[in-house]
């Protein structure tokens, strides 16, 4: 029992070191950057990196420290800004106003910026932190959003107006 025990320790320690050998982390080694910071969605970046070891791409993840610590100069050699979904309003007070500065510019400057649900808001004008990439464009939730309102009680019905 003893040797089965320390064979499967060391196949998890290989299974790991597996997995951390495929994740880059220098901006120079890398041309996709996943954020994976404060407020994204654990399972959402689980299933990007899927995506992204599938297809064989390069890619850093980095969290919300890392990426508040880029300049951009760093942040310009890379080829996307991939961020997940998760809490945008999380995500967008955690991120420095110098690094929403930085990824506007670069992002302005040919960056390719792709966000998923949050951090599809988070490149609009949320009025929440937001990186505002999109110089001024909102989306409306709902009409409660206009009263801060983040949750609201909504009917549900059917196709035929029924309620359920």
């Amino acid at each position: 029992m003893g040797k089965i025990k320390i064979q499967f320790i060391y196949f998890t320690c290989f299974i790991i070191a597996l997995f951390f050998a495929n994740s880059k982390s220098t901006v120079q080694e890398s041309p996709i950057l996943l954020f994976n910071g404060t407020g994204t969605s654990p399972n959402d970046v689980e299933a990007i990196k899927n995506i992204l070891y599938s297809n064989r791409m390069d890619f850093v993840i980095l969290n919300t420290a890392q990426l508040n610590g880029l300049d951009t100069n760093q942040l310009g050699k890379y080829k996307l800004i991939f961020i997940p979904g998760g809490n945008f309003i999380a995500i967008g007070k955690n991120i420095k106003t110098e690094t929403t500065h930085n990824i506007r510019t670069v992002v302005h400057g040919g960056l390719n910026y792709l966000g998923i649900c949050a951090g599809g808001f988070l490149a609009l004008d949320t009025r929440h932190d937001s990186l505002n990439i999109a110089e001024g464009v909102q989306f409306k939730f709902y009409s409660a959003d206009d009263k801060s309102k983040r949750k609201a009680v909504v009917a549900v019905t059917n196709a035929d107006g029924t309620m359920i």
